[in-house]
């Protein structure tokens, strides 16, 4: 886990004192007290009922990260099942990631009992963006099946099918094929 490995990161989130700090994958949740005693307010995503152990260790906010979701890892329950299944087992406030990327989705999470939505890939095409022309273009072409996972551990998270990921981080296409997009909203 990056905190055991880069103990400064977590040194440094704290000193920006955010309003809430969100650290995910791992089973080491040590890491609230010490946003606690900061005054931070402390939040970490679960992938299915060991959400438990985040919760008994005094994290204030789950976050459902369903099948869908992009990122790290590969999730094996869905959104809706998931968030259904912690909220009936769990009594903080819990957010869905995954497939959250519409209105309809957002009152879809809502209606299910979430107390809102984390998102996450769909910013990635915003116009305040930090990525390459190039990879919105790659992210907003893809269809629905085209994004593959990458293990937790890894350095790179989920890239779309057909392209992988360069030295400066952007999805550059393996594939001539490739869609285009002609905007970023």
């Amino acid at each position: 886990m990056v905190i055991a490995s880069e103990p400064q990161l977590l040194t440094a989130a704290i000193a920006a004192k955010p309003a809430l700090l969100s650290v995910s994958f791992g089973d080491d949740f040590s890491w609230v007290r010490r946003a606690h005693d900061a005054g931070i307010a402390a939040a970490t995503q679960v992938g299915n009922l060991r959400a438990e152990r985040a919760v008994e260790a005094g994290v204030d906010v789950l976050i459902a990260r369903g099948a869908e979701a992009g990122g790290h890892g590969e999730p094996t329950v869905g959104t809706l099942p998931l968030l259904a299944a912690i909220l009936d087992h769990l009594s903080v406030p819990v957010l869905a990631a995954g497939g959250v990327s519409s209105g309809r989705a957002l009152a879809a999470v809502l209606a299910a009992g979430a107390a809102g939505a984390w998102l996450g890939t769909a910013f990635c095409a915003c116009t305040e963006t930090l990525l390459s022309d190039r990879a919105c273009r790659a992210l907003l072409s893809a269809q629905d099946t085209d994004t593959v996972s990458a293990p937790a551990s890894s350095t790179s998270p989920r890239a779309i099918h057909g392209r992988r990921r360069s030295q400066n981080g952007c999805c550059a296409t393996s594939s001539p094929t490739a869609g285009t997009a002609t905007n970023r909203n």
